[in-house]
């Protein structure tokens, strides 16, 4: 799942714009989709709605 791939690339002290780069290759996604994923899991990490 995209939030887990997300979530150990943050733990390794990965920066966002390489998150996204990263999720986007893996995931055959556009940048724009990849980005949108990032944000979906940073707001449910804060305890934002979905």
């Amino acid at each position: 799942m995209a939030f887990g791939l997300i979530h150990a690339l943050q733990a390794q002290g990965m920066p966002q714009k390489q998150i996204v780069e990263a999720l986007a290759l893996a995931r055959k996604i556009s940048l724009a989709e990849a980005q949108h994923y990032y944000e979906q899991m940073a707001r449910a990490a804060n305890g934002g709605e979905h």
